[in-house]
């Protein structure tokens, strides 16, 4: 007799715990397909596409000689940018592509994509490609 009961509370008990591994299979599977759809990265359709926001103030109207390759500091444009720490005027070692006319407005404000260049002792930006807004 008590090995009949024995026997039935085993498979109770079997049955109990293949029933909670089922459970627990189905919620691990459950969990994993939500962690993988939320974990996409989602393009941002209007997102920024340049490096940082800058604003053109105004011509640096001081005289300096200029090396042919070195970047000039001085008679270019004064330019900052305005989403960075760093706000202090940055030398651009191309400003003639931003094509201002001698009747621009100022301030004029840009975003940009820029690399940094260094030569002759002068750090300076060169502007890769840019906006205004």
């Amino acid at each position: 007799m008590l090995t009949i009961w024995y026997l039935i509370y085993k498979q109770r008990f079997y049955d109990y715990f293949c029933l909670i591994e089922r459970i627990m299979k189905s919620i691990l599977l459950l969990l994993a397909t939500c962690f993988f759809l939320l974990s996409c990265k989602k393009s941002i359709q209007g997102a920024n596409p340049y490096q940082n926001n800058g604003v053109i103030t105004g011509v640096d109207p001081r005289l300096c000689p200029c090396a042919i390759s070195c970047p000039c500091v001085c008679g270019t444009l004064i330019f900052h940018f305005t989403d960075t720490v760093y706000t202090a005027n940055i030398p651009l070692d191309n400003p003639g592509i931003f094509n201002l006319s001698s009747n621009t407005q100022f301030p004029v404000y840009v975003r940009v994509n820029w690399q940094n260049t260094s030569r002759c002792g002068v750090t300076a930006i060169k502007i890769t490609s840019f906006q205004t807004y």
